[in-house]
């Protein structure tokens, strides 16, 4: 797979077929060949090349490498899933979704969904510390963050620990987020954390896709339930 991660100029041929991209997946969610999601059969298993899926005889189910995974139920080409997973790994302040919009020629709607599904194979990266800095009301304006952050008592040594991460998240919601409902403030900063913590993995593309095909489907209607 490659001895470092994706260069979105050098490798973007590796990616530019759904069939390519579908390839990598499969590789990444199977290693040692194709698995039934339903019966866990690992023989038997055809692969119907007309509409990217399998077939699993021991069962009769047809799947795709999606199925069972956050890319489940997207009708987005698995490329531009990979240039956003490419961009918000790489966006040191972060991307909005009106960005991923204007990028992937997608709409709104879709494009902040798409963000949230990449969000949840970030989940669980920030520290108590770092949520408790945020520590949401009903809703955070960026003023509201920002001026928290400046009266924080940073010779405290866990929130010098964290002090790097927080530093980043405040200075993107200046300048990629404009309201955090408090509801998914913890995504955004699970995103920071995430990203902190691999800035210096040469894998970062790869294992976030690894997160992303291990990661439960997530439905629009929870995702925005009390939203």
């Amino acid at each position: 797979m490659g001895s470092g991660d994706m260069n979105l100029a050098a490798d973007v041929s590796r990616f530019n077929t759904e069939e390519k991209c579908r390839s990598y997946l499969e590789q990444l969610r199977w290693p040692d060949g194709v698995r039934c999601p339903r019966c866990d059969a690992r023989t038997g298993i055809s692969r119907i090349e007309s509409r990217g899926q399998f077939d699993c005889d021991a069962c009769g189910y047809q799947f795709s490498v999606r199925v069972g995974t956050i890319l489940q139920n997207s009708n987005l080409p698995l490329w531009k899933w990979f240039l956003a997973v490419y961009v918000m790994g790489r966006s040191k302040e972060g991307v909005s979704a009106s960005q991923l919009k204007r990028m992937l020629g997608i709409s709104y709607k879709t494009a902040w969904y798409l963000c949230h599904r990449i969000r949840a194979a970030m989940k669980d990266e920030a520290s108590e510390a770092l949520r408790e800095l945020a520590d949401p009301g009903e809703t955070h304006a960026p003023d509201a963050l920002i001026t928290q952050s400046e009266a924080q008592d940073h010779a405290d040594a866990e929130t010098e620990a964290i002090e790097p991460e927080w530093s980043i998240f405040v200075r993107s919601i200046g300048s990629s987020y404009h309201h955090l409902s408090a509801k998914h403030l913890p995504a955004y900063l699970d995103e920071t954390a995430f990203r902190y913590k691999n800035r210096h993995n040469a894998y970062l593309f790869r294992d976030t896709l690894l997160r992303l095909i291990g990661s439960e489907p997530m439905s629009y209607s929870n995702l925005i339930a009390g939203h």
